[in-house]
């Protein structure tokens, strides 16, 4: 048996309130890489690791949400701050050699792993280390060497964080993982509620059913205060993807979008686009005025705590979603697409830019069955305003 099918069957012995085989998966994963990490040549040392969300909730999970929680190594830190010097000072000669490496791939693009793989001399003269190269340089992307170039500074947006995420997600295949990695003593970050399964000198934890529910209260408070700051508008409260939501409440239900896009096309288009638009602007205002009827809930046991978290949860999801496909319709993409579609059969079109909808709305995290269901629900309506218009004509 591998390691990683071990793993997983001692998992489902150790957490069986866990339900969700891909969860299994992902989680085994990170356990074997996080011990990798450990006994390897890394600038932190991972102390445990967690999991929340709907993984503690569900069978049918959507994002796997780990926790890392971290310490610094003290004998690799100085070779860790050479290591990132060596990155700000050679940031030119760095970025020379990923447009040469671009040139040369025909590819007309760069990796990081190709750039190795043609300048590791090079990597070796300006002073990169040869296990700084296998360890630390290959888990680099090009998009931290653009992050200074879009800023016209010299920076490479790389750090432990960086590093040690990669490290774990690398070689996984599967539903999306979202690791929030903690370093002890760092600024803290957002505070996740989780369940700790795994620790560095101990494996696999114990959990109680105390331990569960206290997770799930702290869950349920930290939703409930979303919800409450959501409802009073409170944005400086909010974590900012809630801010979309906010601005798009500002939209009236009583008055046409302002979308200039509109004059451009055919009129079964616009009707089209229309109708969906305020469709999308009166739902999300019905399912912002539903939240108020999850306030005076108040859960007790395990069971009742995952039942309202879970509609908590979603609904916020679909709040988000709304939000999100509301800013859609102002995109220069979704301009373009309008413009330049062909389709003069109402399903067609219908169809090209809800799928635009849903293919970006998935690569930015939002669940993808909530985006559907929601979607399908918009184009019954437009395509009922259309029948309804055609049998009065």
């Amino acid at each position: 048996m591998k390691n990683s099918e071990l793993c997983i069957e001692k998992l489902k012995c150790a957490f069986p309130f866990i339900k969700s085989n891909i969860a299994f998966k992902a989680l085994a994963h990170v356990i074997l890489r996080a011990k990798q990490i450990n006994s390897g040549f890394y600038p932190i040392i991972i102390d445990h690791i967690g999991v929340g969300g709907s993984v503690l909730r569900s069978k049918d999970v959507g994002d796997i949400d780990i926790v890392v929680v971290s310490s610094n190594r003290p004998e690799y830190a100085s070779e860790w701050e050479q290591f990132k010097k060596l990155l700000r000072e050679n940031f030119i000669p760095l970025w020379e050699l990923l447009s040469l490496t671009r040139d040369k791939s025909g590819k007309g693009k760069a990796t990081i792993k190709d750039m190795i793989s043609l300048y590791r001399e090079r990597l070796t003269e300006l002073g990169f280390k040869e296990k700084w190269i296998k360890c630390w340089f290959s888990y680099l992307r090009v998009t931290d060497f653009r992050y200074g170039i879009d800023r016209g500074l010299p920076l490479v947006f790389f750090d432990e964080k960086e590093l040690i995420t990669r490290y774990l997600k690398k070689g996984y295949a599967g539903k999306r993982m979202e690791i929030h990695v903690k370093i002890r003593g760092r600024i803290p970050f957002e505070d996740i509620p989780y369940i700790v399964l795994w620790r560095k000198n101990r494996g696999l934890t114990n959990v109680s059913t105390k331990e569960l529910l206290e997770y799930f209260k702290k869950e349920y408070e930290k939703l409930i205060n979303i919800v409450t700051d959501l409802r009073e508008r409170k944005m400086e409260n909010l974590p900012p993807i809630y801010y979309s939501v906010i601005y798009a409440l500002q939209n009236k239900l009583d008055e046409e979008p302002q979308l200039g896009y509109l004059e451009y096309t055919s009129d079964i288009h616009k009707m089209i686009i229309i109708s969906m638009y305020e469709e999308t602007v009166k739902l999300l205002r019905e399912k912002f005025e539903l939240l108020k009827e999850y306030i005076n809930i108040k859960p007790t046991g395990v069971e009742e705590f995952i039942d309202s978290n879970s509609k908590l949860r979603r609904q916020l999801q679909e709040l988000l979603a709304l939000a999100y496909i509301i800013e859609r319709f102002t995109t220069s993409k979704f301009r373009n697409i309008v413009i330049m579609s062909r389709y003069g059969d109402a399903h067609k079109f219908l169809n090209e830019i809800t799928k635009y909808i849903i293919r970006t709305g998935v690569v930015r995290g939002y669940r993808k069955d909530a985006l559907l269901s929601l979607i399908n629900r918009l184009k019954n309506i437009a395509m009922s305003n259309i029948r309804e218009i055609h049998n009065a004509e």
